[in-house]
């Protein structure tokens, strides 16, 4: 999981793709469910958006300015980078669009 502080999102791995949720939300609920913080388990939060991908999800992160995130994938012994505009969750309406992926031999070249 990571989470912005400019644009409060937390980002939430599921190995198949990853969701998001704000994170006044999940202080909400957290604020309600005090007494239970130990023993509570919320089954279905409400999710801003929900991403899936094909293959499987090893890691997310944000940028240094909070406004990319990035999510590697493996499909088929293949790693990739998806890079996502973060502000793109916050008016999410539809389809969210990678603007950017860098396959393996890429990455390996900037080691």
């Amino acid at each position: 999981m990571d989470t912005t502080k400019q644009l409060v999102h937390a980002f939430i791995n599921l190995f198949v793709g990853f969701k998001v949720i704000e994170t006044s939300v999940l202080t909400d609920i957290d604020n309600r469910h005090a007494s239970e913080r130990t023993t509570l388990i919320v089954s279905d939060p409400p999710f801003r958006v929900s991403v899936q991908v094909d293959g499987a999800v090893s890691h997310l992160s944000l940028s240094c300015d909070e406004l990319t995130l990035a999510v590697v994938v493996t499909l088929d012994g293949i790693v990739q980078i998806y890079v996502y505009d973060v502000r793109g969750f916050t008016n999410q309406v539809g389809i969210l669009f990678i603007f950017s992926f860098v396959f393996e031999s890429k990455i390996l070249e900037l080691i």
